[in-house]
């Protein structure tokens, strides 16, 4: 999510929201790291990899076949993790500066107690947002 973004949304956003924060924010809003969210591959259940426990993303890789990563979940659809390493989406938690709440402190204690930082050898997060997911919001482990 841009600055463009939010300050075009309507309603106005008011204290604090999840997202994927893409290019510069400004002054109005801060930000810190939340979480990283698997993606899983998504097939119907006569796909030939629908009985698998997990996919390894090179496998992905290097099949011709087109695979969705997101979707409406159906009767007819297997969710399949993918591994080795996984890739994520990158959550951050956006906080409006101009309209702050009283349990905005503890919402920011939680996400950054329960955050877990990249780990390169099991994930992959897009290398815009590598450095922000590898280091622990509060500075600490």
């Amino acid at each position: 999510m841009t600055s463009q973004g939010l300050r075009e949304a309507t309603p106005p956003w008011s204290t604090a929201v999840f997202a994927r924060v893409v290019g510069e924010l400004d002054e109005s809003v801060d930000h810190l790291p939340a979480y990283l969210e698997p993606l899983h591959l998504i097939v119907g259940r006569r796909h030939p990899l629908a009985r698998r426990r997990t996919v390894r993303l090179e496998e992905l890789c290097r099949s011709r076949d087109f695979f969705s990563f997101v979707g409406a979940w159906c009767a007819d659809i297997v969710q399949i993790p993918i591994v080795d390493p996984a890739p994520t989406y990158p959550w951050s938690l956006l906080l409006n500066r101009h309209h702050p709440h009283p349990a905005t402190l503890q919402l920011v204690r939680h996400v950054e107690a329960h955050f877990e930082p990249l780990d390169r050898a099991r994930q992959r997060v897009p290398p815009a947002d590598r450095a922000r997911f590898s280091a622990h919001p509060s500075g600490s482990a």
